[in-house]
């Protein structure tokens, strides 16, 4: 590329000259059972608690010693944005990442991190994560998992080779469209554990009692395809456009200033940089400060947590205090009461009460209504009283009561649904944990065949028969 962006990034590095013990990654697929000529984690079962690290007492990720690189994206390659079909796309990230090292007294070396690169079923890799990857056709019996990730010695890399890659990679992890989001998506790429291999690298060779001073490391990240580039893809969809308008709207998607470029339509894509240089503090103590020791509010809801914990700042005497939490609950809950001037004191009684607990459908009410009067409110036009006909009130009755119907069967189908996972997972359990007070697997089973997946059907046709 002649003409390229160079965005900026954030890198961190961290020397151990021991082993360390840290939190693992979130996900380890690995624990999952599988075949692999013989059984393989047969007694764990297939539910989340197998793979998910727990909580508190989940150190058992060894880092080497050395120097741990991690560099984080750029924020506007980690924002999604919601599809009609309610799913979240998010950009596709740069997966080639150049690694040079240079001064400190060590040689120069340099390396490349392949992030998408796929290793085949059958090799382990201690250093690198594993991702979920269900197995197909003749290997249906193989690993439900894959590691993901690489890094090669520039001149090994520039000779090439074969590999696989999976197609998508983004800031949510092998994916770039995701119909749900959770804790290890959300933070795929800003956890170390869980993309060492993917935005992160490890250097063996610092092996002093401390970095080596003016030691250097240089990033550099792009796309392996012009066709994954999110900003080159940006750049053609927008090519119409004339210089001062490109630039907006740059600024509005990435949040780039690029002023200094009279054109952006000759940019031809854009690479990730950063360099990282080490100076001598005399200290090896974690720079990063302790933090205070921090305040609880609680509250029967989030508002009334932080304004108890505002007003307890704002004043000491106990009086005012209520007085000052009483005030700041207003100020959140001001916009219901637009306007009001009638039982403004006991309406906000009620708000503040009613944000203490959370909201359930209770089903749909069809009513007739008049056309609407500007000069009311909406409550006063709820308030009007309305004589229907009486056909058009007995087909309103009708609708009502076909709707209620509707409504009760939708709720049982999402207590079903419920009840079907919750039996499951005791079949889970049943069938791999040797757990006494569950009834036999084969019962469990049974039952879930004929009679929980039977009557669900049921229920679903017979809520797709009713006319409303």
């Amino acid at each position: 590329m002649t003409n390229t962006l160079l965005v900026p990034i954030h890198l961190d590095a961290l020397f151990l000259k021991q082993p360390q013990s840290v939190v693992d990654q979130m996900t380890d697929y690995s624990e999952l059972p599988y075949w692999d000529q013989r059984p393989v984690n047969n007694d764990n079962p297939y539910i989340s608690d197998t793979v998910l690290s727990p909580p508190f007492v989940n150190l058992n990720l060894n880092l080497k010693p050395g120097i741990h690189l991690h560099w984080a994206l750029p924020d506007a390659l980690t924002q999604g944005q919601v599809e009609d079909d309610g799913s979240i796309q998010f950009p596709l990230v740069p997966n080639r990442w150049l690694i040079m090292r240079r001064g400190g007294n060590l040689p120069d070396k340099q390396w490349v991190v392949e992030s998408d690169y796929l290793y085949a079923d059958c090799e382990k890799q201690d250093d690198t994560i594993n991702i979920l990857h269900d197995p197909t056709g003749e290997d249906r019996d193989r690993r439900p998992f894959r590691y993901l990730g690489r890094k090669l010695e520039l001149s090994e890399w520039q000779l090439g080779g074969d590999g696989e890659y999976i197609e998508a990679l983004s800031a949510m992890g092998p994916f770039s469209q995701l119909t749900s989001l959770d804790n290890e998506k959300a933070t795929f790429a800003a956890f170390y554990p869980n993309c060492r291999s993917v935005f992160g690298f490890h250097d063996p060779d610092c092996t002093q009692q401390s970095p080596p001073e003016d030691l250097q490391y240089d990033v550099i990240g792009w796309y392996s395809s012009t066709d994954k580039d999110y900003f080159t893809q940006f750049l053609k969809e927008h090519s119409r456009e004339d210089p001062q308008t490109l630039k907006a709207s740059i600024k509005e998607v990435f949040g780039w200033n690029i002023d200094e470029i009279d054109n952006p339509a000759t940019l031809e894509g854009m690479l990730c940089y950063s360099r990282l240089t080490f100076k001598a503090t005399g200290s090896l103590q974690d720079p990063v400060p302790q933090l205070a020791k921090p305040t609880i509010a609680v509250g029967n809801s989030p508002t009334e947590a932080l304004a108890a914990y505002l007003a307890s700042q704002l004043s000491g005497n106990p009086e005012h205090r209520e007085i000052i939490e009483e005030q700041l609950e207003a100020l959140e809950l001001n916009e219901r009461f637009q306007g009001e001037q009638l039982d403004v004191g006991p309406r906000f009684e009620q708000a503040r009460h009613e944000t203490g607990f959370s909201r359930e459908s209770a089903g749909l009410l069809w009513r007739v209504m008049p056309v609407g009067n500007k000069s009311l409110s909406t409550d006063a036009q709820s308030l009007e009283q309305t004589t229907l006909p009486e056909e058009i009130a007995d087909q309103l009755n009708t609708l009502n009561l076909r709707q209620q119907e509707y409504d009760r069967a939708l709720a049982k189908i999402g207590m079903m649904r419920e009840q079907i996972y919750a039996d499951w997972h005791k079949y889970m359990l049943a069938k791999y944990k040797d757990i006494d007070q569950l009834p036999d697997d084969d019962n469990i089973k049974y039952y879930l065949t004929n009679t929980s997946d039977t009557a669900f059907s049921d229920l679903v046709r017979y809520n797709q028969d009713i006319i409303i």
